[in-house]
């Protein structure tokens, strides 16, 4: 059998979380592939004090709850070297806020990244909320793509062999900087990973990119929007 580890990293997420673990654990498993459920939680309670992000981990069944340290780079290095001293042969590091877009996700990036040679298999994020945002979303991320290969954080798989030679993410960056864990955990990790083996793109692996992301970097819309001035600590 094979063993895959899905992990959830989140923070200040308590809305996003829950359905997003009900709809993952929906998901099918290949045959021959034992998975267990994990959320890794940085605690803080949200902005209106009612409802943590720990508090709404713990509703979902089927998954075991972690305190994470802070910053997501942290809480990542914290959740795959877990997964990595349990004996995982497979990791999943799955966003709170990027929730599937198809019944096949899971187990077309497990059977991605079980194949011959390949290191990690790579999600297709896509904005599709009918908005103008999320047109723009869409396209820029289509060039990010084509022009800069990167490893989608919203949700991958890859090998603990992936990890265990490519890891971990370097902590000494400015964790509450998006463009510098991005930097690390997309780009700069992608390098090191395609020295261990191939990073593949599984176009049917559809997952929600959230059009936030990209507001804050539109001319003077960071100062209308309360999602750009708390993102620099909401790099998950």
């Amino acid at each position: 059998m094979t063993s895959l580890a899905v992990q959830m990293p989140a923070f200040e997420e308590a809305h996003q979380l829950p359905k997003t673990a009900r709809a993952i654990a929906d998901q099918r498993v290949p045959d021959g592939v034992t998975a267990t459920y994990e959320a890794w939680v940085t605690r803080s309670e949200d902005r209106r004090g009612t409802c943590s992000t720990m508090q709404a981990a713990k509703t979902v069944g089927g998954w075991d709850v972690y305190e994470a340290p802070a910053g997501k780079l942290s809480a990542r290095n914290a959740a795959h070297n877990h997964a990595l001293n349990h004996g995982a042969d497979l990791i999943c590091a799955w966003d709170a806020d990027a929730p599937p877009l198809a019944d096949g996700v899971l187990a077309a990036l497990v059977e991605a990244a079980m194949q011959d040679g390949v290191a990690l298999a790579n999600s297709n994020p896509v904005a599709r909320d009918g908005s103008a945002i999320g047109l723009v979303s869409e396209v820029s991320s289509k060039v990010e793509d084509t022009i800069m290969p990167h490893i989608h954080g919203q949700c991958h798989v890859m090998t603990a062999e992936a990890w265990r030679l490519a890891g971990p993410f370097d902590t000494e960056l400015d964790e509450s900087d998006i463009g510098d864990v991005r930097g690390e955990e997309e780009f700069d990790f992608r390098r090191r990973v395609a020295e261990v083996g191939e990073v593949v793109d599984v176009p049917e692996a559809k997952v929600f990119n959230d059009p936030r992301r990209n507001i804050c970097r539109l001319p003077n819309m960071e100062a209308t929007s309360d999602f750009c001035e708390r993102r620099g600590d909401r790099t998950f």
